[in-house]
Formats: structure tokens, C-alpha cells, sequence
């Protein structure tokens, strides 16, 4: 009776949402829409109804290189996990470079691994995406209780010693497995008993991250970190960069304009990860490079900060799904803490003929603007 009801009303809806009635309920955007619509064609799931697999099998783990490392020993990899010769993607716009990558990594020799751990369908050691897709995964399965409570352990990577450091007090004890990018990279795995944990979306791992890591900074296993920061950084100001020209091609005058206004220049692959995230949690300001270096802020800060950014008006000239698969989706996260300073590109044309996305393009900030910017900061500081 109550299937009945519901096809009832359906046909009921379906007819008389029609505009010979005079009002019509659509399931599309209304009017016109000034930049094209992105989509990740990804969905957020029920954690409460979630059940993981209930069966364990055999699975091939396959690893290839991708991206920049600045981490000696650490490249940046990706990691597939391939079931009766079948891999599982998010990003359409990416399948055909990521199944030939992934063809060619199968021929490299496999090694048998008969401990029973859990996988993810796709993982990296890449620093952003490692942040934005895989860091929230990796603790919230972590805490469930058929990891935690039993002998299997999720296998993962990292991006640095440091970040394996900090995810071991995120997650339980015995809970990890943690490969180096660089062994998984030697040589494919060959799971005899792995259990292939559901992927998240970004957005909803990027979120977990961000609890848990608000969490260890207030009053869990980064506490401590905290209250050191406090201490030792008071009022603390802060740009966050990489270090590297092909970020920001005046960087040498940036960093001096920056030190000469009292900010401190972090590049974090130099600090333990819980007090860096402490450090850019309590800075009085905070500036930060584009690109992946912004995903420190978006799990750990909760004020607002200026981020150099690509202006407008170029970054348009990206396609719409290319530039929010690219980073944009991380950067929609948290956009009422960002205050963006808009920098021109060095070059948009090889820019757009090597397909860079607008958070790999080389900026030039204008220093003029940059310093002014500095002095009102500090003028309003003073006051």
C-alpha cells in the first residue's frame, strides 16, 4: 500500500509540475550562470550506514610516478588497487592519462604480501592530493572497528617522514601499515588478503581531515604542539611558501619585502607537521603561496589569511572542470577565509600549451601593491 501511495504522488508530481499550472519545480540552476558549472561527479556518503566489505580477496597494487616531491627519497607516486584487473577512478577528465600509466606500472615485477591489510581504490603521496583526498580517509576508516580492532591494517604512504610521524598519532595504534612512496614505486604488490575500503570524496575527506586534525590541536594528541606554539610564537606572522621561482618568479624580493614587514618565512618541509599546523593555526597572519601549499591552512586554520592567486581575469581562460578538479575543489573548501591578492602569470601562453592548471601557473606578484598591503596591515595593527 504505501509503494502504491508513492507512485501516486510521483504521477501526481510529474503532472502537475508543468507550467499550464503556472509554477514549475526544476532540478537545474536558475539563470544564467557568468562562469561554466564544474563538477567533481562525486557523492558524499552516510558514514553512519557505511559497511565496509564483507569479504577480503586478492588485489594487485599498483604504483607510478606523479607530481612534484621536494622530499629526498619520498617521489611523489600514485597507487591504484586493481580487482580482477579492474581500477576505479573519480575524475573522468583524467581517465585515459590515468589507465596508461597505470597499463604500463603492471609490468613491473610484483611481490607477494600475504598479511591482511586494507586498501584504498586509489592512493598518493602526492603532498596536496595526499591532504585532500586521502588524509581524512586514511583516519576516520583507521577508527573503525574492523581496523582497529583486528589484525588488519590499513596500507598507505605519505608524503614525508614527517607527515608518517604525525599520521601514526592520528590514527591507532597498530592501525597502519606505512609503505614509502619509493618501495611502492620499486615494485607492485600482490595482495593475498586485502579489503578494499569505500573512497570518499574529496570534499568529504578534506572535511575529516579538518576535524581531526582541529581536534588534535585543541585537546588531543597535538595539544602539546599547541601549547608549545603559544609560547614559543606569539602573535606570530607568517608566509607560507615552497621556496621555489617556478611558484612565484620574484620570490627573493617577495621574501625580503615580507621579513622587512616582521613575518617569519616558513617553508614547512622543515618542521614537524604538528607544529607547523599549530603555527599556521595561531599566526596573527598569515600569506600563502597557491598551489598545494594552501591545504595547510584549510585543515588547520579557522581565521582569515591572504593567499596569492592567480587573477581573474587569466584564470578564466582555463576550462571550468579542468581548473576545479586542478585544486579548485580544495579552494572552494574555504573561501570565506581566504582573501585572495590577484597576481599576474609570468607566462599564460606556455602556461595553456603545457595544460597547467591556474595553481600550477608561475606568478609575478607586484611588489608595489604587495607592500602596501603590508603597511595597512601593519597600520591597522597599530591602531
Amino acid at each position: 500500500m504505501p509503494r502504491l501511495r508513492d507512485c501516486l504522488r510521483n504521477a501526481r508530481f510529474r503532472f502537475l509540475n508543468n507550467r499550464l499550472f503556472g509554477y514549475v519545480h526544476r532540478q537545474r540552476p536558475i539563470g544564467h550562470l557568468p562562469v561554466p558549472l564544474a563538477s567533481a561527479d562525486q557523492a558524499i556518503v552516510d558514514l553512519d550506514m557505511l559497511s565496509l566489505p564483507a569479504k577480503s580477496g586478492r588485489v594487485e597494487l599498483v604504483s607510478h610516478c606523479y607530481g612534484y616531491s621536494p622530499v629526498p627519497d619520498y617521489p611523489g607516486i600514485e597507487s591504484w588497487a586493481l580487482v580482477s584487473s579492474a581500477s576505479f577512478g573519480q575524475a573522468p577528465a583524467y581517465a585515459r592519462t590515468q589507465f596508461d600509466a597505470i597499463r604500463l606500472a603492471r609490468r613491473k615485477p610484483f611481490v607477494q604480501w600475504r598479511a591482511p591489510v586494507a586498501v584504498f581504490p586509489h592512493s598518493t603521496s602526492h603532498f596536496g592530493h595526499f591532504v585532500g583526498d586521502m588524509l581524512g580517509s586514511i583516519v576516520w576508516f583507521s577508527r573503525r572497528p574492523e581496523i582497529c580492532f583486528s589484525e588488519r591494517q590499513i596500507l598507505a604512504t605519505v608524503p614525508s617522514p614527517a607527515w608518517a610521524a604525525a599520521l601514526a598519532k592520528l590514527c591507532p595504534e597498530g592501525s597502519l601499515q606505512l609503505s614509502t612512496p619509493e618501495k611502492l614505486l620499486a615494485s607492485n604488490l600482490d595482495l593475498s588478503d586485502a579489503l578494499v575500503l569505500p573512497r570518499l570524496s574529496t570534499w568529504q575527506s578534506l572535511t575529516l581531515a579538518r576535524d581531526a586534525v582541529i581536534s588534535a590541536l585543541g585537546d588531543g594528541v597535538f595539544a602539546d604542539d599547541m601549547a608549545f606554539v603559544r609560547k614559543r610564537y606569539p602573535g606570530e606572522k607568517i608566509f607560507l611558501c615552497s621556496g621555489r621561482v617556478q611558484r612565484i618568479i620574484n620570490l627573493d624580493m617577495v621574501c625580503e619585502l615580507f621579513v622587512s614587514y616582521g613575518y617569519n618565512v616558513v617553508n614547512p618541509i622543515s618542521i614537524p607537521v604538528p607544529e607547523l599546523l599549530a603555527r599556521v593555526s595561531c599566526a596573527s597572519r598569515l600569506w600563502c603561496e597557491q598551489g598545494s601549499m594552501v591545504l595547510n591552512p584549510l585543515i588547520s586554520r579557522d581565521r582569515p589569511y591572504r593567499l596569492f592567486a592567480l587573477e581573474l581575469a587569466q584564470a578564466r581562460k582555463c576550462p571550468a572542470s579542468q581548473a576545479f578538479l586542478g585544486g579548485g575543489l580544495y579552494n572552494a573548501f574555504q573561501r570565506m577565509l581566504q582573501r585572495p591578492f590577484w597576481c599576474s602569470a609570468v607566462d599564460p601562453e606556455r602556461a595553456m600549451a603545457q595544460h597547467l592548471h591556474p595553481y600550477q601557473w608561475q606568478l609575478q606578484p607586484d611588489l608595489f601593491l604587495l607592500e602596501a598591503a603590508l603597511k595597512a596591515e601593519a597600520e591597522e595593527g597599530a591602531c
